[in-house]
């Protein structure tokens, strides 16, 4: 990326540049939303958990090198770390795009749940991130905040 349209990008506290954008609102979001939304909506799915991630100064990462971060970044708990790497299912390995990478993992029917589950990321060389996914709440009983076991 050319050092002037790095130095346009840069932002203070509040995440405004000089010019008076605000980071979030990049049409690079937009479009990764778009996407992710015709992805859920496929699914059926009436909740998710929305992402959006900016460097106030940001950088100028390659392909692979957005990819190595993504993998040493995964936290493994419980459920799909946030912005997972599935590389041993050919059609859910992140991407590349024009300007970075994705990956977007549509299961119809989970394994271990028989519901289904979805996950979209985008990570830019500049480092902005957009994520969007399915709630694993929503594997829950149908119409309950929680699940309560019984004794």
């Amino acid at each position: 990326m050319p050092a002037e349209a790095l130095s346009s990008r840069i932002a203070g506290p509040t995440g405004i540049t000089a010019s008076g954008r605000l980071l979030l609102d990049d049409p690079w979001f937009s479009a990764n939303e778009q996407t992710a939304v015709l992805g859920l909506e496929r699914l059926y799915f009436n909740g998710s958990m929305e992402l959006r991630l900016a460097l106030h100064s940001p950088t100028a990462k390659s392909q692979i090198e957005l990819l190595n971060a993504v993998r040493k970044s995964q936290i493994h708990t419980f459920g799909w770390p946030i912005g997972v790497v599935l590389d041993n299912r050919a059609e859910y390995r992140p991407r590349p795009t024009t300007d970075g990478i994705r990956a977007e993992v549509a299961e119809t029917q989970m394994a271990f749940t028989g519901r289904p589950s979805y996950d979209y990321w985008a990570l830019r060389e500049t480092g902005d991130f957009y994520l969007l996914q399915s709630l694993f709440e929503d594997d829950r009983e149908a119409g309950a905040i929680f699940s309560i076991a019984e004794s």
